[in-house]
């Protein structure tokens, strides 16, 4: 049964919590800052949950704007994921490593948003069997979204995968801010707390 601890969200809008402080006068560890987000913006600390957020496809389109609503119910490895957008109204259950889907809908799988409350959890994996590989290059101090921030790439390696992401955090708090690869990237805002954990409200 699944408790009905609510987070709410918009544009894809969020919550996470806990924060810690890192020292803006010295080198930061990539992987202090790695392991400090992870502990506060990982929502499975709070068991169960319900996390509801406001989607927009296409922002800023006139013609091709679309908005909707996502509701994560997690439990542990229960979750479901339902899409309502655009009169089409989707939902996936996954269980451990099971999912159960309907082949026809394909709107979920498309926007990504599956596993969307990891997304600001750059060490989601961490707690998993078989987590990627990885390593951390050196990180160098830059600005997003008008806030100080430590940034550094992250090589990660699973099977015979590979790829290069960019992770930045908040250089005063331990949340990351951006997450990118290649020409994909994500920006995480306006976090607010719940608990001990961090989640933002805006993605």
């Amino acid at each position: 049964m699944i408790s009905r601890r609510i987070i709410t969200g918009v544009l894809v809008t969020l919550a996470v919590l806990g924060s810690c402080s890192i020292a803006n006068d010295k080198q930061a560890d990539p992987q202090q800052l790695l392991d400090a987000a992870h502990k506060v913006s990982d929502l499975s600390r709070l068991g169960s949950y319900v996390l509801t957020a406001r989607v927009v496809l296409n922002p800023g389109d006139s013609k091709r704007e679309q908005a909707g609503t996502l509701t994560i119910s997690r439990d542990r490895e229960l979750s479901r994921v339902e899409l309502k957008i655009n009169g089409t109204d989707e939902v996936q259950i996954h269980r451990n490593h099971a999912s159960y889907i309907v082949p026809s809908q394909r709107m979920l799988a498309a926007s990504g948003l599956i596993g969307f409350d990891k997304n600001w959890d750059p060490a989601h994996w961490k707690d998993m069997e078989g987590g990627e590989d990885y390593k951390l290059g050196k990180a160098h101090a830059g600005t997003v979204g008008g806030h100080g921030a430590w940034c550094f790439d992250k090589k990660n390696t699973y099977i015979k995968s590979a790829w290069t992401e960019k992770l930045c955090f908040d250089a005063a708090r331990s949340i990351l801010l951006r997450r990118s690869v290649g020409k994909s990237w994500k920006e995480f805002t306006d976090y607010t707390q719940v608990g001990a954990q961090e989640y933002p409200q805006k993605v």
